[in-house]
């Protein structure tokens, strides 16, 4: 299984500096997630749990602390896991594997950092393919009836697609209040909304193909972060997106994911900035 997620393919210097670069994006995720998730009146636990992420951070940076640093993030999130349980998001599921896979392997060992990075790639296939899979099996974007809800109750989703509808509708489906379970129905018939609602879980089905094959694998990385984009400009799922692109990227043979490093991070610090009220806010999902 591991061999068909193009296990070798890359130079081992240039592979261990693309996973090596993957781990630093991970810590500094989790460290600034840790930060712009704190609720305005959280209690005293939510900082100690950002200030603790923010220092294995840190530690990830000295070579005799960092293994130590990695095996601590996995610890605090999954404690934070077990207490968010049973309303914990799939996004901290997610984190939650990735960490514990990078405490588990040593970052060290070749043979090790190998199997790390050929499982993330795994992790995104399942998810990339499940997410498609739950669509499909749920039956509510044959007639948009989701998308449709989503985007009269969600402002993000209304900026996006209220222009794929015809005039009038939108208005239709606001007056529908959320809290009926009587209230509808959501269908349209946009074509070209439908067309959208209904390429979401073929995409989201047919990238992790893509991305299997390795005669498509170029193609299947190009359109799974097309996907993402169009996914995020709607859904504004700023931290998951720029996780998942990550992660998505460690498909490629070359270490491009290590040269965007830097883009990330000063995307991280503008996100702190926010935070501390130091710059403007925009709307965005954690």
């Amino acid at each position: 299984m591991f061999a068909l997620v193009g296990a070798g393919e890359e130079p081992s210097t240039r592979g261990a500096r693309k996973v090596d670069a993957f781990r630093i994006f991970l810590m500094m995720h989790l460290a600034v997630r840790g930060w712009v998730t704190i609720e305005p009146h959280a209690r005293g636990s939510a900082y100690a749990f950002a200030c603790a992420m923010t220092a294995c951070f840190a530690a990830s940076f000295v070579p005799k602390l960092a293994r130590h640093a990695t095996i601590a993030a996995a610890l605090l999130m999954a404690g934070k896991l077990a207490l968010t349980l049973p309303g914990a998001s799939n996004h901290l599921f997610v984190e939650c594997v990735l960490i514990a896979l990078a405490a588990l392997l040593d970052g060290r060992d070749a043979t090790e950092r190998e199997i790390f990075a050929r499982a993330c790639k795994w992790l995104a296939l399942i998810v990339l393919f499940y997410s498609g899979l739950q669509k499909l099996l749920y039956g509510t974007y044959f007639r948009g009836q989701f998308l449709a809800f989503t985007t009269a109750q969600v402002d993000t989703f209304t900026t996006f697609f209220a222009h794929l509808l015809p005039d009038g509708e939108l208005a239709r489906l606001r007056s529908h209040s959320p809290l009926d379970p009587a209230a509808g129905p959501y269908r349209v018939d946009a074509p070209l909304f439908l067309l959208v609602s209904n390429a979401s879980y073929v995409l989201e089905m047919l990238c992790p193909v893509l991305l299997l094959v390795r005669r498509t694998r170029a193609i299947g990385v190009l359109a799974t972060l097309a996907l993402v984009l169009g996914i995020e400009l709607a859904a504004r799922e700023v931290f998951f997106g720029m996780l998942f692109v990550q992660t998505v990227l460690l498909f490629r043979t070359d270490d491009l994911n290590r040269k965007l490093l830097p883009v990330a991070g000063a995307l991280y610090a503008y996100f702190l900035a926010m935070r501390l009220g130091v710059l403007p806010a925009w709307s965005f999902t954690n």
